[in-house]
């Protein structure tokens, strides 16, 4: 495996950090040529990625930018940073350095007024040096928690900072600042609300799962995943309102034994499972006409679907006059049912938008070999590069542009049988991580 030398991939890789952008807070229907419009006004662009939920294809508020160079990218963040733009004030930083919080030039801010915002806190340091990540620590309902953080390119940008600020008052409220520390980092890794259960009993509903988490606080989702045959995968995830609650769940249920079931594993989550879009995962189904023009007939439906639900879904297209999820006589569903509408333009909507998800991916490897089959070489390597990003994204989504590069280098068949195969390009994407880990630690 030549292209994946230690040497080679140093040299590679070593700039990458500084001629990429991670770009939050985006408005949910902007697209990648928005992004591409709005940075390439400062600078040249080679590529943008808008980050999507691989089920629902629906954007999940953050993407990246590439650059040529070093200087482009300073460019753009240092004129784009919290500009509002589609009606949201959106946050810039450096790809490579907003995936820690360890390294180069941090500081850690405490007794910030609750008014101080992450732009707020931005102006207050901006003065000192190339601000790389800014960031106010806020708890499940967005409000601060009275401190923060501030990286910069260089430790004598973090210096000045730290001698000027330290002791002034900003808002009535003298400001603590110091450099970060690894006890900062802990603080901030305990700070959660979201948890990950593993090795559920099979026969363990979500209703009582979530009954025995809600022991230690409210909680506002709780999902067991399953299979496609509709059967526990044995895991799944619990979203507290308080930190407090979620650290509580488990320092108690770690480790612990339901009957001669396995141990639990409970700890805290880097995801958060929101039900309602569980639910809609859960949902995908095939709908076609039936019984009459204002009538669907739902096939594929998840066993956990219920008349509420399915008509809940259902209900942004139109009026429901009828909902049913078809049952045996034990009351188990039969993984079909109907909808009634009012009008036959309801119902046309709804099989419109509900087959179109549902042929999404399947379109999208139709659209690809077709695209190249009439592209240029140089076009062919574009699109590749596109489709496999996204899908290398959600395997390893901190790495995702270096793995992407790397499995570039290999042969042109050897890209197209990872594309096809999802256990395959699993497999090369953790060979990758393997060396990006190993190459960590020898500097």
């Amino acid at each position: 495996m030549e292209y994946f030398g230690w040497d080679y991939m140093f040299e590679r890789w070593k700039d990458l950090w500084l001629t990429s952008l991670y770009v939050e807070n985006l408005e949910e229907n902007m697209s990648d040529e928005d992004l591409y419009d709005l940075f390439s006004e400062t600078a040249y662009v080679v590529r943008t990625h808008i980050c999507r939920d691989p089920s629902t294809y629906v954007s999940c508020g953050y993407g990246y930018v590439f650059f040529a160079n070093n200087n482009d990218a300073e460019k753009a963040l240092l004129k784009l940073n919290f500009v509002t733009f589609k009606g949201r004030s959106i946050r810039v930083m450096y790809y490579g350095q907003y995936l820690s919080l360890n390294g180069v030039g941090n500081i850690f801010i405490k007794n910030l007024d609750k008014s101080i915002d992450h732009k707020a806190l931005h102006n207050i340091f901006s003065g000192y040096g190339l601000i790389v990540r800014s960031k106010v620590a806020s708890d499940a309902s967005g409000q601060s928690k009275g401190f923060g953080f501030v990286q910069y390119n260089t430790e004598e940008s973090a210096h000045k900072a730290i001698e000027h600020m330290n002791g002034m008052v900003h808002n009535d409220t003298k400001v603590s600042v110091r450099p970060f520390s690894q006890r900062d980092c802990q603080s901030v890794k305990e700070i959660f609300v979201n948890v990950v259960v593993k090795k559920i009993p099979k026969c363990m509903t979500e209703t009582e799962l979530n009954t025995i988490f809600q022991k230690f606080g409210p909680t506002t989702s709780c999902v067991i995943k399953i299979n496609d045959q509709g059967k526990s995968k044995r895991f799944g995830y619990v979203n507290f309102v308080n930190p407090k609650d979620a650290a509580r769940s488990v320092k108690a249920l770690n480790g612990k034994k339901f009957g001669y079931y396995k141990k639990w594993y409970v700890a805290k989550s880097k995801e958060k499972y929101d039900m309602a879009l569980v639910i809609k995962r859960r949902l995908k189904s095939i709908a076609e006409r039936s019984h009459g023009s204002n009538n669907l007939c739902v096939k594929k439906l998840d066993i956990t679907i219920n008349d509420e639900i399915l008509k809940d879904f259902f209900s942004p297209y139109g009026t429901i006059l009828l909902c049913k999820v078809m049952r045996d006589s034990s009351g188990v569903s039969k993984g079909s049912g109907f909808v009634t509408f009012s009008k036959p333009e309801e119902a046309s909507k709804a099989i419109e938008a509900i087959n179109r998800e549902m042929n999404i991916t399947k379109q999208v490897y139709v659209d690809l070999a077709i695209a190249l089959t009439y592209a240029s070489p140089e076009h062919q390597r574009t699109m590749l590069r596109e489709n496999l990003y996204h899908r290398v994204e959600q395997l390893e989504p901190h790495s995702a542009a270096k793995i992407t590069g790397m499995i570039l280098e290999m042969d042109h068949d050897e890209v197209h049988h990872l594309l096809e195969s999802h256990d395959s390009l699993k497999s090369k994407a953790k060979e990758a991580m393997d060396v990006l880990r190993t190459e960590q630690q020898l500097r």
